[in-house]
This record gives structure tokens, sequence and C-alpha cells, in this order.
């Protein structure tokens, strides 16, 4: 276990597990973080501890993404924003993490299955990652426009998406279905944030609450005006499924 050489091998051990004590778990982490595990080992890792302790596996998911998401924030690629060849070259970065480490295709289940653990873990990851590829506008009627590599993910038929984004989603549905305090205590704590991606995934979980909680939906609409135009490519069809 202290021979770093050997955590590829201890890491498919421990993809095989049935039970998973504690000590197991931080061991995932730690692996989970080596460059010398392949991803796949880490998504086994993590769909095993899934079925056994379903609030532990957002922990793995988080140690394996962490380092992914940060270098993508961080990638300032050498272009000129004004040129729409730069602005797609800009956004490079986040489309190899979403098709490449965070195309997981496993993950909505792992989202689902504890959805409050899998947004407390990966929330702080995921808003600055939505925040650092949205688009710069002179207007401020609405949210900035996200990346289409964002954006594309959420909605629509998602089984023909896997990955990150269709878990966040995933997971704020589910939390507001079963669990409408903690579903608003999210949403409360991550509802400034300036990301059109971010809100339409709000939006997700608002959808769900909206029957039995009509008020915390109007709520949310009316403290910005700029929730009234959530919708994938200016459109706002989020908006308008919110207020039917």
């Amino acid at each position: 276990v202290q021979d770093a050489l050997m955590l590829p091998q201890l890491a498919w051990v421990l993809s095989q597990f049935a039970v998973w004590p504690d000590d197991a778990v931080a061991m995932a982490e730690r692996a989970a973080r080596s460059k010398d595990v392949a991803d796949w080992v880490v998504r086994a890792m993590a769909s095993s501890l899934s079925v056994a302790r379903p609030s532990e596996a957002p922990r793995v998911v988080r140690a394996f993404l962490e380092p992914h998401i940060e270098r993508c924030i961080h990638a300032q690629p050498d272009t000129d924003p004004e040129d729409p060849a730069g602005i797609q070259d800009q956004e490079e970065p986040l489309r190899h993490l979403l098709r490449n480490p965070a195309a997981w295709y496993d993950l909505p289940g792992i989202a689902e299955a504890a959805p409050l653990a899998f947004l407390e873990s990966m929330l702080p990851l995921f808003v600055p990652l939505c925040e650092a590829f949205a688009h710069e506008t002179s207007g401020g009627e609405a949210y900035p426009p996200s990346s289409y590599e964002l954006e594309s993910a959420i909605g629509g038929d998602r089984h023909r998406h896997t990955g990150l984004v269709p878990a966040m989603v995933a997971a704020i549905e589910r939390l507001a279905e079963e669990d409408a305090e903690g579903f608003l205590c999210v949403l409360r704590a991550w509802g400034e944030t300036t990301s059109l991606a971010m809100h339409r995934i709000f939006a997700a979980g608002l959808c769900r609450l909206a029957p039995a909680r009509p008020k915390d939906v109007l709520d949310y609409l009316i403290a910005d005006g700029r929730r009234f135009c959530l919708g994938y490519m200016s459109e706002q069809q989020d908006t308008v499924r919110l207020v039917k």
C-alpha cells in the first residue's frame, strides 16, 4: 500500500471489492489521484463503491476529476477572443475534458445513487468550470451564454450523453424529487452564480420541485430578472417550462 508503484495493482483489486471498509475508500481516493492508474480502473472502483456505499463514491469521482478540471480552467490558449476560430480554440480544453476524462459512461448513475453527496463533492469544481467558459457580453438582461460543449449536454435526450454534465443534471433532478429541503439548500448555496449553464441545470431540478413547492420556484424566478431568459441558444424554453 505504501509503494506508489503498486497503486495500479491496488486499484484493480479495489475495483473487485463488494464490501468497502473506510480504509479501502481512502485507498481508492489515493489511487484515483495517481496518473499511473488507468481511467477505466478508476471508473470501475467508483462504480463498485457506489453499489456498496453510494455516498462515498463521489469522493473517488472528485479525486479523479479535480486535477483535470483545474487544468481545464487554467488553460489559456493564445488566441484572439474576437475571432470565431479563436473562440473555438479557447474551448478546446473544455471539449477535451468532457469528451475524454469526464466522458464517464455510468457517472449519472453514481450521481443519482447519492445526489446530495455527489453535488457537495462536485459543485465546488463544476461551478467555476461553467463560469470560466461563459462568453462575455455587453448586455445584462440575461446570463452570459455558456460554452456549446456545456449547453448541448443539458436537457433533451440525455440517454445520448454520458459523463459529467448529464451527471450534474441527474443529481439535481433526483435531489429535487427526493429531498426538497436539501435541493433548496444547494440552490441557496450556489444560486448566485452567473453561469447560464448552471442555472439551466438548477431549472431542471426546479421543474421537478414545482408541483409540490410552486412558491419556491416563483421565488427563484423573481429574485433575478435574468432567470426569465433561461434556455439553449438564446431561447427561453427552460423558463417557459418553469412558468408552466
